[in-house]
C-alpha cells in the first residue's frame, strides 16, 4: 500500500509541475531564447572593415600677388572709360539729380506724416464711436463721473480709520498673520 501511496504522490507532483510549466511557458521560452542568443553572440567574431579613405585635395601653391585670383577678368562692355581707384564702379551724380532726390525724399516724408495724422484721427473717431456704443449697451449716462474726493490725511483721521477697521474688520483669529 505504501507503494501505491507514493505512486499517487509522485503522480500529483508531476501533474502540478506540468501545470506550472505550462502556465509559465512564455517566460521560460523567453529565458531560453535569451540564453541561446547570448551564447551565439559570444562565439561570433565580427569582421572589421578598414576605414574609408577620402581623397585629399592637391595642395595649390599660394599666389605671390594677393590680388591674383587665378584667372583674368574680362573687360566689361559699355563700362566707363576711367577705372575707379578702389575697383568699384559708381554712378556719377550731378547736382540736379541730387536736388531731385532730396525733393522726392521730402515729399515722401510729408506723405508719411500726413498718413500718420489721418490714421490717428481715424483711430480717435473709432474709439469715440466704440465708447458711445458701449455706453448705450451698458445703459450708462452720458455725464462724466467726477473722481472720488478723499478727505485730507491727518493724524486724527488715521486714528479714526484704525478704530473703524478694528470694529468693522474680521476678528483677529480669522485674520492672516503677516510675520
Amino acid at each position: 500500500m505504501d507503494y501505491i501511496y507514493y505512486v499517487f504522490m509522485i503522480e500529483e507532483i508531476f501533474i502540478e509541475a506540468v501545470g506550472w510549466i505550462f502556465s509559465h511557458l512564455p517566460l521560460i521560452a523567453t529565458l531560453i531564447f535569451m540564453i541561446f542568443m547570448n551564447y551565439t553572440q559570444r562565439n561570433k567574431t565580427r569582421k572589421k572593415f578598414p576605414p574609408i579613405k577620402k581623397p585629399q585635395p592637391k595642395a595649390q601653391p599660394a599666389p605671390s600677388d594677393p590680388r591674383d585670383i587665378g584667372f583674368e577678368i574680362p573687360e566689361l562692355k559699355r563700362a566707363p572709360e576711367e577705372k575707379p581707384q578702389d575697383g568699384v564702379y559708381r554712378e556719377q551724380q550731378s547736382a540736379d539729380s541730387l536736388a531731385i532726390e532730396a525733393e522726392e525724399l521730402a515729399d515722401e516724408q510729408n506723405r508719411y506724416m500726413k498718413y500718420l495724422k489721418e490714421k490717428t484721427e481715424q483711430e480717435k473717431i473709432m474709439r469715440e464711436e466704440e465708447e458711445k456704443t458701449y455706453r448705450a449697451q451698458a445703459k450708462l449716462s452720458a455725464e462724466v463721473r467726477k473722481p472720488l474726493e478723499l478727505p485730507p490725511v491727518t493724524p486724527q483721521a488715521l486714528a479714526t480709520g484704525i478704530i473703524y477697521e478694528e470694529i468693522l474688520g474680521k476678528p483677529k483669529a480669522l485674520r492672516r498673520r503677516k510675520f
